[in-house]
């Protein structure tokens, strides 16, 4: 979601801002570029026509959009367009000679390139011709580019006319006719300011050069503070030397002005007297840039007859006036910016001349950043008044570096160390005084592969004839996982999915699922599995807050045709969106997908894209069971689900020689972590089936022989009475398996054996102990340990203190294994500042680490493993006709926790089954109450003093309507 500043309506995404400097000054330039003028008015018009250029194109919510651009309105039209429909801002050096621009947008996952043919002495075509040799075009005029396997298409201003390869920009701004404007809106409104806006390359001039990612709310954010510090406000016109592609151009420069809804002027000739005579009738009152970009304009002959005095402030300090320039600049207070903060993280407001004891200060930190200064080698605290490393977090700090993991930007408590090393005086005004000398940040030692391409290539390499996965219809070996999920790879290039692309996979359980599965993350795009348990409603919400742009499914399921529901025809072509869904653009039977035959270009190229897949890189989006409002859709990359399922492996006693069944479905990480990870990590075998039942299930574990069988214990206990009644025992299943199917001769004493524990945002369970060993007496009831890898801590619920060991608190976890974000949630709005995740468990740890659970720390419950908030029920069910009031708790039986629902209603006309039925057209079946109590008013609902719900006296009201169905509440 995104925040409104409710005092002045600021709203820190740049379609937002666009459209509220447009109706305040709609003919205020935004931007003069020597003869080139373009208004408020203007850019919001030019950019949107773009816009909806890119949507025909193909461009959504994270398409990288790369511009090859001078300064000028060209680029800001571009950067516009793009950040509008959220995809992501790739500024490109219009300096960089062919084998640099090659690597950076190989590096940075273009996918569309925008830009000019040519600039100064720089012939683009030329760069790109030889870049692009040996490209093919594939499915749709797509390019396949081997050394630039992401790119699909390249447009130029002005590209030659039979030129195979590019496009003009004009063909574009045609393409635009056919987007409806309504859905450039839909898509606008799609974009959340934690959704990445840029990424900005350092210039590399102390290693090479690396992609800082910002979101629209952290660089807005920044600018918008920053302009706050430097009281720039719209009437401001900010001459400025810097690139658009530097960090000080874009961010300080474009993005600074659009926020302010100021001015921004800039030159692209080598005129010194053209520029000259640009400043002289705009008349800039403040700069931005080097001085020593501008030297040459005060050597030249008419500056002194030239009348410059509006350029008053900033540090182009040779055409600043020269009453208030300064007579030793090394008296005023210097800035320090960087790619990574998004500009100015050492700044100062004040431009007057300073004492001689602050001389070569860099003002102070930038609001909203906290500081340290830690020893260069150790990375500990640097004493008191000693020199140190400058350390900065919050915000405005970058993401991270693209296609780079977290653990290898920051330290372990979120500090950014950006290698300068400084002092702070007794006023906490900072010294920079060089670059520090320390030990590079060591890699992580990755020695197994990290991501989905490369464990199934290893695991074919080594074990080609092993059996994979197993479904009563379909068996495949990993030999044939690797080539047919190779042949789907294909296939889906040429419909135009790759890196980022977000794929919905509505099927059950079964080797399709698995094949679709690897297929889609073995080229980059991100897996999104999707309930079958969904009603409309709720689908609908899900493919929104993940932006899925593809969809895969099958015709029927258990009643249900999920695309009839959804108003969408199958079929591979891509159509326009609808509105309500602006995302969506294509859809899939699983029949139509793996009969597709892909071109011989996409065939030729999927290695190429799959080796471009970094383990940073986004893997799935697995959707918590239930949520307070929107669905939580948690975000995990390949590098932290391979490490967080590896972890546990042992624990869970998983190995090549396993024969692991689990009933747990796909779409929850306990069935595709649990499930597909664990097996494919560890070589072993996957047994599924897309609907369990007692007698087929039990036919399949004898007849394939399953070794080990894992989920929820009353599913064990389910088909262990069927197994007793009809006299079959599964001879091969081995301890480590739910008890309840193993001979009474080897099951764990009660206790003895750790709960493992987990949740979706840590990839399955963090906390366990070896499925066949009893755990030592003290810790009987315990949920084992914390696995290698992740940090666990326990905080006072009200200030977040760590507690002493054994009091309860709740549960945050730390580490490589942990999600990577939330769809639409910033950073900070999920972890602490030192990295933290609070996971709302209530647990205690024993003195030897033993991690005890306590329950929820909200209301949330568990049903068979899944999720469900009282809230979200209350809410479904308060829908439905009739129905005035409603209160939901879990209602504790012999089997584990039910839903129950006082409905306060018309008792007359009003009864349980109606209600019931209701229920399920809304909600999936395990949130539907199975315990209900109706009522004609609330007199009956109890209260407590501060007038919230008294919850055990609420489950007291259920628990009386049935004697005997369950533990009674204390008296």
């Amino acid at each position: 979601m995104s925040t409104v500043d409710d005092r002045t309506g600021f709203e820190p995404l740049v379609g937002s801002v666009l459209r509220e400097a447009t109706r305040v000054h709609p003919d205020r330039p935004l931007l003069i570029c020597d003869a080139d003028r373009l208004t408020y008015r203007g850019a919001e018009r030019r950019s949107a026509t773009l816009a909806r250029g890119l949507i025909a194109l193909g461009a959504a919510k994270g398409t990288h959009v790369g511009l090859l651009y001078p300064n000028g309105p060209e680029f800001v039209i571009g950067a516009l367009a793009a950040a509008r429909i959220g995809a992501v801002v790739v500024p490109l050096s219009t300096t960089a000679a062919t084998a640099e621009l090659r690597e950076r947008l190989a590096h940075s996952d273009v996918r569309i390139l925008l830009g000019t043919k040519s600039h100064r002495a720089h012939d683009f075509v030329e760069r790109l011709r030889d870049i692009l040799d040996g490209t093919e075009i594939g499915a749709r005029g797509q390019l396949f580019c081997p050394t630039v396997p992401q790119l699909r298409h390249v447009a130029l201003r002005g590209a030659p006319v039979r030129s195979r390869f590019l496009r003009d920009i004009a063909e574009l701004e045609q393409l635009a006719r056919t987007v409806p404007p309504d859905l450039l809106a839909a898509f606008e409104s799609d974009v959340r300011e934690a959704d990445p806006l840029a990424v900005v390359y350092t210039t590399g001039s102390t290693g090479a050069p690396k992609g800082a990612v910002h979101t629209h709310g952290s660089l807005l954010g920044h600018q918008r503070t920053l302009n706050r510090v430097r009281d720039v406000t719209a009437q401001d016109v900010t001459f400025t030397t810097s690139p658009f592609f530097s960090i000080d151009g874009f961010a300080s420069g474009l993005v600074a002005t659009l926020v302010a809804g100021a001015t921004l002027l800039c030159s692209s000739t080598t005129d010194a007297s053209a520029t000259l005579g640009l400043l002289e009738s705009e008349k800039p009152n403040r700069t931005l840039g080097s001085a020593a970009a501008v030297a040459h304009l005060a050597r030249h002959p008419s500056f002194p007859h030239r009348d410059l005095s509006s350029v008053r402030r900033g540090t182009l300090y040779p055409i600043i006036r020269g009453d208030v320039r300064p007579a030793d600049p090394q008296l005023r207070h210097d800035t320090l910016g960087m790619a990574e903060t998004g500009g100015a993280v050492l700044l100062s407001g004040d431009e007057s001349d300073q004492p001689e004891r602050r001389r070569g200060s860099f003002g102070r930190i930038a609001p909203g950043f906290e500081i340290k200064l830690a020893d260069p080698e150790t990375g500990a605290a640097a004493p008191s008044g000693a020199a140190g490393e400058l350390c900065v977090r919050g915000p405005g700090v970058m993401q991270g570096y693209h296609g780079h993991g977290r653990e290898q930007c920051f330290d372990p408590d979120g500090w950014f160390h950006t290698g300068e090393l400084v002092r702070l005086d007794e006023d906490d005004f900072v010294y920079v005084l060089g670059r520090c000398e320390r030990p590079p940040r060591p890699d992580s030692v990755v020695s197994a592969p990290d991501t989905m391409h490369r464990v199934v290539r290893e695991r074919a390499t080594r074990t080609p004839d092993a059996t994979a996965v197993i479904d009563p219809e379909l068996r495949v070996t990993y030999g044939r996982l690797d080539s047919t999920t190779g042949e789907l790879a294909a296939a889906l290039l040429d419909a135009g999915v790759g890196k980022g692309t977000r794929v919905g996979v509505l099927l059950p359980n079964g080797t399709r699922w698995v094949q679709i599965a690897l297929a889609l993350t073995r080229i980059g795009a991100v897996l999104v599995p999707l309930s079958t348990l969904l009603r409309p409603p709720e689908l609908r919400a899900q493919l929104k807050v993940a932006a899925v742009q593809c969809l895969v499914t099958v015709e029927e399921f258990r009643g249900r045709r999920y695309l009839d529901e959804l108003g969408r025809t199958p079929g591979g072509e891509a159509v326009l969106p609808d509105p309500s869904l602006p995302a969506l653009r294509r859809v899939w039977t699983v029949e139509q997908l793996v009969t597709t035959e892909a071109s011989a270009a996409a065939g030729r190229i999927v290695d190429a894209v799959a080796e471009t897949v970094t383990a940073a890189d986004p893997l799935v989006i697995m959707f918590t069971s239930g949520s307070r409002g929107l669905p939580k859709g948690v975000i995990h990359s390949h590098g932290n689900a391979f490490a967080a399922v590896r972890s546990g492996l042992d624990a869970r006693r998983i190995d090549a020689g396993t024969r692991l069944y689990l009933p747990m479905p796909f779409f929850w990480v306990g069935g595709f972590g649990g499930g597909v990870l664990s097996a494919l990590l560890a070589g072993g075998t996957l047994v599924t089936e897309a609907v369990p039942l007692p007698e087929s299930t039990l036919d399949l574990l004898r007849r394939e022989g399953v070794t080990l069988f894992r989920g929820w214990p009353d599913q064990a206990e389910t088909l262990a009475r069927h197994a007793e009644s009809l006299g079959v025992r599964v001879h091969t299943l081995r301890v480590g398996s739910l008890d309840a199917l193993l001979p009474a001769d080897v099951r764990a004493r009660p206790g003895a054996r750790a709960n493992l524990f987990g949740m979706t945002e840590s990839f399955g369970p963090y906390s366990g102990w070896p499925a066949d060993t009893d755990m030592p007496p003290a810790a009987w009831g315990s949920c084992g340990k914390p696995f290698p890898g992740m940090q666990l801590r326990i905080v006072d619920p009200d200030d977040g203190r760590a507690t002493p060991v054994g009091s309860v608190g709740v549960i945050q976890l730390r580490g490589p294994h942990v999600l990577r974000g939330m769809c639409g949630r910033a950073r900070e709005d999920l972890f602490t500042p030192d990295g933290f995740y609070s996971t709302g468990d209530l647990g205690r740890l024993d003195s030897s680490g033993f991690l005890f659970y306590h329950g929820r720390f909200d209301d949330m419950f568990k049903v068979s493993g899944a999720t469900v908030y009282p809230s979200e029920v209350e809410k479904a069910l308060r829908g439905i006709a009739g129905v005035d009031q409603v209160f939901v708790t879990n209602v504790p039986g012999h089997h584990g926790d039910r839903v129950g629902a006082a409905v306060v209603c018309d008792t007359a006309r009003t009864t349980e089954a109606g209600l019931r039925a209701a229920a399920r057209e809304v909600l999936s079946a395990f949130k539907v109450p199975t315990v209900w109590l109706l009522l004609d008013s609330d007199e009956r609902i109890p209260y407590g003093a501060t007038g919230k719900i008294d919850i055990v006296r609420l489950r007291g009201l259920f628990w009386a309507a049935e004697p005997g169905s369950g533990p009674q509440p204390p008296r």
